[in-house]
């Protein structure tokens, strides 16, 4: 009989955490919110743990903003401008980065969005600069996945692969 209500009682408590975490528990994302459906909401500014930068569009496509002219394509890998990557999922928000090439190599790289919510800023905070340095010094978007920062490292490197793409001379 103890075993039956000892049973029970784990059970019961499971039940009430589960809800707990479901209704009132507000630092996770609600299943109804659409975090991880990669909607962005309306008038939500960028957030970057680098660099402010101005918000830009979310259906832009993964191309130039400020493309080099024909003359200004080096020797190097990439040519010559900014690209922009487009929008990627990093579950807790959206995820998006600028390349910046010059002399056609990846110099700079600066990250338009990043998940706004706590816990997420704090993780970014010691990541993207890690992420940041990684993919320069690779001159690609192939780079490691920073333990903790699984989903954000992932994000970015598909959103700076794509933009990469579009750099591609």
């Amino acid at each position: 009989m103890r075993k039956y209500l000892l049973a029970f009682a784990l059970i019961a408590a499971f039940a009430w955490y589960a809800w707990y975490a479901a209704f009132f528990d507000k630092s996770r994302p609600s299943p109804s919110s659409g975090a991880g459906s990669g909607s962005v909401a309306a008038g939500t500014p960028p957030q970057s743990s680098l660099q402010p930068q101005a918000p830009s569009s979310q259906s832009q496509p993964s191309s130039p903003q400020s493309p080099a002219p024909p003359s200004a394509k080096t020797s190097g890998l990439y040519t010559d401008g900014a690209y922009t990557g487009p929008v990627t999922d990093a579950f807790y928000g959206p995820m998006q980065v600028e390349a910046v090439i010059r002399g056609g190599a990846l110099s700079n790289i600066k990250v338009l969005q990043s998940p706004s919510d706590v816990p997420s800023q704090e993780i970014n905070g010691f990541a993207l600069p890690q992420l940041v340095s990684e993919a320069i010094q690779a001159q690609s978007g192939n780079v490691n996945i920073v333990s903790g920062a699984t989903l954000s490292s992932e994000a970015f490197a598909q959103s700076l692969a794509a933009a990469l793409a579009s750099a591609k001379s």
